[in-house]
């Protein structure tokens, strides 16, 4: 039942790193064990695990009590991977970018290049294309994406198109939207109980990324006025198609 380093192609590549320091006398040099995997696409090796306990455990030997030994695990499993383009970022240079990109004075394909950032579309998936009704004086065709965000992660808002967010299953969404704890718009709405129909998050991923091209429908809502009042229509719904 153990979790094994992943390696697209099967080869893997072994070496070491050597880190100099002035510590002590004469001053030490600390080897760092470095596995290299291409998890993601065979060739492309962009997944970089140091063994970081290890080189601890050796790197701090002759602290150790007369007759202990380093307790040397050269395991890569327990270590956190460093995926090349998943960097962090300063925010206080994000909030200023994210400014400039929301004035359209900077295109997001410089914003990347200025980061020397990459987008891991491998974890995006395609899940929803939807088109504003005719009626309405502004329109959008957009297309919604899912994806796995990783454990503890922040949400920040722009301030002005986002203000306030927060983390729930789809169904507790649907749930407090019923109960009129706030407000939610259709598109969300059917995108929403077609995300709870799974049971988890990799489920709904995989779903999505095995489609073949051209299976998500574009959805164009109509709406008419029937006894003064607005009738709404989706594709499938009877009637949609005479509007």
């Amino acid at each position: 039942n153990r979790d094994y380093i992943k390696s697209s192609s099967g080869i893997y590549h072994l070496g070491v790193m050597f880190q100099g320091g002035l510590d002590g006398k004469y001053g030490k040099v600390q080897v760092v064990p470095v596995l290299v995997v291409d998890s993601h696409e065979a060739g492309v090796y962009d997944t970089i695990i140091p063994d970081m306990s290890t080189s601890w455990e050796d790197y701090t030997k002759e602290d150790l009590k007369s007759g202990e030994k380093p307790d040397y695990d050269f395991d890569f499993t327990d270590e956190k991977p460093i995926i090349l383009g998943k960097g962090t970022f300063s925010n206080g240079r994000l909030i200023d970018d994210r400014a400039l990109l929301n004035k359209g004075k900077l295109s997001y394909n410089d914003l990347l290049k200025k980061y020397d950032a990459t987008i891991q579309t491998e974890n995006i998936a395609y899940c929803a294309h939807w088109i504003t009704p005719v009626i309405e004086p502004k329109r959008f065709s957009t297309r919604f994406f899912i994806t796995i965000a990783p454990k503890k992660i922040e949400g920040w808002h722009d301030g002005f198109e986002l203000t306030e967010s927060l983390w729930i299953k789809p169904t507790d969404a649907l749930q407090n939207h019923r109960a009129g704890k706030f407000n939610i718009i259709m598109p969300t709405i059917k995108n929403l109980e077609v995300l709870s129909s799974f049971s988890s998050s990799s489920e709904a991923m995989a779903h999505f990324q095995g489609l073949p091209a051209g299976s998500i429908q574009t959805i164009l809502p109509k709406f008419y006025q029937e006894n003064n009042k607005w009738v709404g229509l989706l594709p499938g719904d009877e009637g949609y198609n005479e509007r």
